[in-house]
């Protein structure tokens, strides 16, 4: 499986604001932000459709692309088009307040419209680890070009682990319990 990491532009399958259905487990929620991840998988959080047995809203929850199917369009907001994003997965970014330089791991687009990026830490113990990432809205972030050698590695090293994936990154997984 492989990625155009060098793009500003992506086409997500599925729209903020769809009506999903987990194949697996029967969860169903509306779409209320996407995201396109490195290893080329992509991830939507889908808010629960039903509140609890209190009578309360349930959390989000994030689902691999392939879990889902749509079941209904007919509340899908904003632009379901390719989304334009101004950073490249791979790219080394920089926080302009806090300064902290990491590699975009993750390019999200909420329901908000005010598309953030997930950067990994400079020396990370695994890309599998999202607790090493840290997220910025995107009119806060610049792309750093001092360290073109370490987002070349932190490249490479993901398309290796990429590559020994049997299936791809985003294969389908056996039904879960909640």
């Amino acid at each position: 499986m492989s990625i155009d990491i060098n793009t500003l532009s992506h086409q997500f399958k599925i729209g903020l604001g769809a009506l999903v259905k987990d194949k697996f487990t029967g969860f169903e929620g509306y779409v209320l932000q996407r995201a396109q991840y490195l290893t080329g998988c992509d991830r939507y959080m889908v808010k629960p459709k039903n509140l609890d047995s209190n009578g309360l809203p349930q959390p989000a929850v994030w689902e691999n692309e392939n879990y889902l199917e749509v079941t209904d369009t007919s509340k899908c907001v904003g632009n379901n088009g390719p989304t334009a994003f101004k950073f490249n997965l791979g790219d080394v970014c920089t926080d302009h307040v806090t300064k902290f330089e990491g590699v975009v791991v993750c390019r999200m687009e909420p329901l908000s419209s005010i598309l953030s990026y997930s950067l990994a830490l400079r020396e990370p113990k695994s890309m599998k680890d999202d607790r090493e990432w840290l997220t910025f809205d995107e009119n806060l972030l610049y792309v750093s070009t001092k360290h073109g050698s370490w987002s070349s590695n932190i490249r490479k090293r993901i398309s290796e682990a990429v590559s020994s994936i049997p299936g791809g990154p985003c294969v389908n997984p056996p039904p879960r319990n909640f």
